[in-house]
C-alpha cells in the first residue's frame, strides 16, 4: 500500500496527474498542463468525473471540482454568470439525471405567472399599499430557513444509512420481501428531504422579495398569507391520505403549472377530463424532468481511474481532493485541514487493495467536509452549531412548568454536545458542574473561590491535554471552547451564591443584581450550565437572568408592550455571519497565517511586514464574527436575548444580551479602552465583574496592577500558549497608553478643537496599529512564531505602547475642564 507523504515539502513530483513528472510548486501559483487529448478510456474518465461533481468545458483546461456543498448553492447563481466565469467552465450539455442522482444539482423554484411579477415589481394589484399596511415577510423567511435547516440535517443524516446503490448490490437480493419493500420506503423518504431543503430555501428567497405574497386572511387582525412561494407542504404529503392530493402538495407550482397549461387545455369544452389527460399530462412532466439525454453511462475500471486518483480543488483554494476513488486521510489530515488548504502539509493514502469501485454518497459527511474545506469533526460541530438556532426557538414552546424548560435545556445541550465531541465531552461538562454545586452546598463561605480555582484548574488541564490551541489554529476542534463558556457560568453562580451572604450595603450594583439569595435546584442549575443556545460559542449570562427568563419574571413579564418578535433581529444576525463567513472565506487564503514563517516574508520590506499583520488579523476575526452571529442568532429567537424596551415611540425591543461583537464599533475603535466594550462583550463583562473589580479595595481606584490580573486570567482561560499570554499582556499595555494619550487629550484647551481631535486621531492610529501587531501572538500561539512576527517590525507595538505608559506617568496633565468626561 503506497504512502504519499508530502509533509514540509514545497515541491514534489506527481507521478499519478495525467502521468505528470515535472515538479509542481505547492506553495506559489498553480501552474498545470493542459488537459491531454481525450483517448477513449479518457472519456470515460470525464464523464465519471463530471458525475461526482467536476466541470469540464471540452477545450482541454483541466477538469474543475465543486463538491455538493458548492452545488448546493447553485439556486442562488444563475446559469450564464458560472458559465461566464473563468473560474468555473460548464458543458454545453448536460446528463441532468445522472448529475442529481450522484448529488449534483439544479436550479428549481417555485413557477410564477408574468402578470404576477409586472404587478409586484409595479407595486399593482395586491401588492398595491392599503390600510392593511404591508405585509412583513420577516417571520415566514425565518420559518422557511428554520424549516431547510431541519430539512438538510435530517437529509445528512439519513442519506448515509439509505445510499441509492444498495439497489444494485447483491446483499438487497439477499433480503426478505418486506426487508426490500421498507428499504425503498426509507430511500425515498431520505431523497424527499433534499427537495425540501432546496424548496424552503426557494421559498425563503421569494418571500423575503416580497413576490411570494398571495393575499390577506380574513381574520383580525388580517395575516399575510405567502402561498405564492410555497413549494411543497411537508406534513400534507407524509401523511397524505389519497394520491389526489400529492399534486397539491408535491412541487406545488409546477403542478399547477401542468393543470393550467396542459391538464385543463387537453379537455374539449362540454366534456370532462378522463385518463388520457391524466396520462399526457404525466407524459409531459416526465420529458420535462428528462432534460437533455447525451450519451449512455459509462462504466470506468479500476486502473482507468490511476490517472485521476490526485485531482486538484478549484485554483482559488489550492485543496487536494482526499475522498476521490481509493484515497483515504489519515488521522493527523483531519487536524491538519488548514495547512491542507494552503499546500504545506499533506498525508494522505491510497489503497489499491480494493478491486471495484464504491459509489459514495451524494452528501457523504466526509466528502462534504472535503468539499468545503475543513475536517469532519469541524463540520459535524458546525451543523450541530447551526441547529442551535432552531432547538432555541422550540425553546418558546415547551408546555408546562419551567422544570419542563429546565429539562429541555439540559437534555438538548447534552445531546448536541454529543453528537459534536463524543460522549466524552459531556463527562468533561460533569466535572466543573459537580464541583460548583458541591462547593455551594457543602461550603457556602468559600464556594466562590473554590470553583474558581478548581473550575478554571481543570479547563487549563483539557487545555494541555487536548493542546486545543493547536487544534483551532489547524482547523480543528474539540469540546475545551464549550467548556471555557461553561467555566465562566459555573464559576459565576457559585460566586453570585456567595454574594448572597454579603449585606446589602457592601456590594456593587452589578452585584446586587446578580446574587443569589438561595441555591438553585438542581435541574435549574444543569439547564443553565447546558442551555444550547450559549452552550457551544457563548455568549455567558447571569443565571439569575436564566431563571428569570424561563420563569416568565422581571423583563420577560407580559406588559402592555405586548410580547418582543425576535424575528427580525434574528434575521440581522443570520446575515450577518453569511457576510461574515463569505468575506473569511474570500481573504483567508490570501493571508494565511504560515507566510510569517515563510522565507519570502523576511525578504518585505517594514511597512508591507506591517501591512501583512493587519490583514492577517482582520482576515481572522470575520471567524470569531460569524461564530458569534450565529451565537446572537440562537440567544434572540430563544427569547434569552432580550434586554429590555427603548424608550422610543413606539417602543423597540433590545437584544443587548445575546450581542458578543460590534463589528464596526472594533474595526473604527477610536481608541484601545474601547476595545473590550465591543470585543468578546459578554466575556469582557464577566472579567470585569468577576475579576476587575473584585481586586479594586474599597475606596481606592483601579491601576495597572488590575488590569494585568484580569487580561493575565483571560489569557490562562483561553490556554496555556505563549502566545496566549503574550497577546494579553500587550493588550494591557496598549490600553494603558491609550488612556495616556486620551489623558493629554482631555487637558487640551476646548478653543483648541484642531489640536483636540489631532490627539483623537493619533490614539485611532496607535489602536489600529498595536492592535494588528498584538493579536499575531493570539493567533500563531507558539513563542518562536510570536516574537518572529514581532521582531519582523521591530518590536514597534510593544515599544510605543511602553514609552507612552512612562510618558504618561512623568508628564502629568489635568483636565481643561473641572468636570471632565470619564470615557476611559
Amino acid at each position: 500500500m503506497p504512502v504519499f507523504n508530502f509533509v514540509n515539502a514545497p515541491y514534489t513530483t506527481f507521478k499519478h496527474v495525467y502521468n505528470i513528472q515535472t515538479p509542481i510548486n505547492l506553495l506559489g501559483p498553480l501552474q498545470l498542463p493542459p488537459f491531454p487529448d481525450l483517448s477513449p478510456p479518457l472519456i470515460a474518465q470525464t464523464a465519471k468525473l463530471r458525475k461526482y461533481g467536476y466541470v469540464i468545458n471540452g477545450d482541454g483546461d483541466r477538469p474543475r471540482y465543486y463538491g455538493s456543498f458548492y452545488a448546493s448553492l447553485l439556486p442562488f447563481l444563475s446559469a450564464s454568470s458560472i458559465a461566464s466565469s473563468p473560474a468555473a467552465p460548464l458543458e454545453n450539455t448536460s446528463m441532468s439525471g445522472d448529475a442529481w442522482k450522484e448529488g449534483g444539482i439544479d436550479a428549481t423554484v417555485p413557477v410564477y405567472e408574468i402578470k404576477d411579477y409586472l404587478d409586484w415589481t409595479e407595486g399593482k394589484g395586491i401588492w398595491l399599499k392599503s390600510e392593511k399596511g404591508s405585509p412583513s415577510p420577516v417571520g415566514a423567511t425565518l420559518r422557511a430557513l428554520l424549516q431547510a435547516a431541519f430539512c438538510m440535517g435530517l437529509y445528512l443524516y439519513l442519506v448515509p444509512h439509505y445510499p441509492l446503490s444498495k439497489f444494485t448490490d447483491p446483499i438487497y437480493k439477499e433480503w426478505g420481501f418486506w426487508k426490500r419493500l421498507s428499504y425503498q420506503y426509507m430511500a425515498g423518504f431520505t431523497a424527499r428531504w433534499k427537495y425540501y431543503f432546496i424548496w424552503s430555501i426557494s421559498e425563503a428567497a421569494i418571500i423575503i422579495s416580497g413576490l411570494g405574497f398571495s393575499r390577506w386572511t380574513d381574520s383580525s387582525p388580517p395575516k399575510a398569507r405567502w402561498d405564492r412561494a410555497k413549494n411543497v407542504d411537508i406534513l400534507g404529503f407524509e401523511f397524505a391520505t389519497s394520491v389526489f392530493e400529492i399534486p397539491f402538495v408535491w412541487n406545488i407550482q409546477v403542478s399547477t403549472w401542468l393543470r393550467h397549461y396542459v391538464y385543463d387545455r387537453l379537455v374539449q369544452k362540454g366534456k370532462k377530463a378522463g385518463f388520457f389527460q391524466l396520462l399526457a399530462t404525466q407524459t409531459v412532466s416526465a420529458v420535462w424532468h428528462m432534460a437533455t439525454i447525451c450519451s449512455a453511462e459509462l462504466d470506468v475500471g479500476q486502473e482507468d481511474f490511476y490517472s485521476c486518483e490526485l485531482c486538484l480543488y478549484d485554483s482559488r483554494y489550492k485543496l487536494l481532493l482526499l475522498r476521490f476513488h481509493g484515497i483515504k486521510p489519515t488521522r493527523d489530515a483531519d487536524i491538519i485541514r488548514e495547512r491542507i488548504l494552503h499546500w504545506n502539509y499533506y498525508s494522505c493514502r491510497i489503497d489499491r487493495s480494493c478491486k471495484t469501485r464504491t459509489d459514495l454518497p451524494s452528501m457523504d459527511m466526509e466528502a462534504t467536509a472535503t468539499a468545503i474545506g475543513v475536517s469532519v469533526p469541524v463540520l459535524r460541530f458546525l451543523l450541530c452549531f447551526v441547529a442551535t438556532i432552531p432547538v432555541g426557538f422550540f425553546h418558546r414552546f415547551v408546555p408546562g412548568s419551567p422544570t419542563g424548560k429546565h429539562l429541555y435545556a439540559a437534555l438538548t445541550g447534552a445531546v448536541l454536545s454529543y453528537l459534536s465531541f463524543g460522549f466524552s465531552s459531556n463527562l468533561h461538562f460533569l466535572v466543573p458542574m459537580l464541583v460548583s454545586y458541591v462547593s455551594m452546598v457543602v461550603y457556602r463561605r468559600r464556594c466562590g473561590l473554590i470553583t474558581f480555582v478548581l473550575a478554571m484548574g481543570y479547563l487549563i488541564g483539557c487545555h494541555v491535554y487536548y493542546m486545543s490551541g493547536d487544534a483551532w489554529k489547524e482547523g480543528g476542534i474539540d469540546a475545551t471552547g464549550a467548556l471555557m463558556v461553561l467555566t465562566l457560568k459555573v464559576i459565576s453562580c457559585a460566586i453570585n451564591y456567595n454574594d448572597g451572604l454579603l449585606k446589602g450595603e457592601d456590594l456593587r450594583e452589578s452585584q446586587k443584581k446578580n446574587r443569589l439569595l438561595k441555591l438553585p435546584s438542581l435541574i435549574e442549575y444543569v439547564g443553565f450550565c447546558l442551555c444550547c443556545a450559549s452552550h457551544f460559542a457563548g455568549p455567558v449570562y447571569e443565571i439569575k437572568d436564566y431563571l428569570d427568563w424561563t420563569e416568565g419574571k422581571g423583563i420577560w413579564m407580559k406588559s402592555e408592550k405586548g410580547s418582543p418578535s425576535p424575528f427580525g433581529a434574528t434575521l440581522r444576525a443570520l446575515l450577518q455571519a453569511g457576510f461574515c463567513m463569505g468575506l473569511y472565506l474570500y481573504l483567508v487564503p490570501h493571508y494565511p497565517l504560515s507566510k510569517f514563517t515563510d522565507p519570502i516574508y523576511k525578504e518585505w520590506g517594514f511597512w508591507k511586514r506591517l501591512s501583512y499583520q493587519y490583514m492577517a488579523g482582520f482576515t481572522a476575526r470575520w471567524k470569531y464574527y460569524f461564530i458569534w452571529s450565529i451565537s446572537e442568532a440562537a440567544i434572540i429567537i430563544s427569547g434569552l436575548g432580550f434586554s429590555g424596551w427603548t424608550d422610543s415611540s413606539p417602543p423597540k425591543a433590545r437584544w443587548d444580551r445575546a450581542k458578543n461583537v460590534d463589528i464596526l464599533g472594533l474595526e473604527f475603535a477610536r481608541s484601545a479602552v474601547e476595545i473590550p466594550l465591543v470585543w468578546n462583550i459578554q466575556v469582557s463583562t464577566w472579567l470585569r465583574h468577576y475579576v476587575y473589580d473584585r481586586l479594586v479595595q474599597k475606596g481606592k481606584k483601579a491601576g495597572f496592577f488590575q488590569l494585568l490580573a484580569t487580561q493575565t486570567v483571560s489569557a490562562v482561560w483561553h490556554g496555556l500558549y505563549p502566545g496566549y499570554i503574550i497577546f494579553f499582556v500587550q493588550s494591557a499595555l496598549m490600553i494603558a497608553g491609550s488612556r495616556a494619550i486620551y489623558r493629554w487629550q482631555q487637558s487640551v484647551p476646548p478653543n483648541l478643537g484642531l489640536v483636540k481631535k489631532i490627539f483623537m486621531l493619533v490614539n485611532f492610529a496607535y489602536t489600529v496599529l498595536v492592535l494588528s501587531y498584538s493579536c499575531v501572538g493570539f493567533m500563531v500561539l507558539s513563542l518562536h512564531e510570536t516574537l518572529t512576527s514581532y521582531g519582523s517590525v521591530y518590536y514597534i507595538g510593544t515599544i510605543i505602547p511602553v514609552v507612552l505608559i512612562v510618558l504618561g506617568n512623568v508628564i502629568k496633565t489635568k483636565p481643561a475642564r473641572s468636570k471632565a468626561r470619564k470615557e476611559q
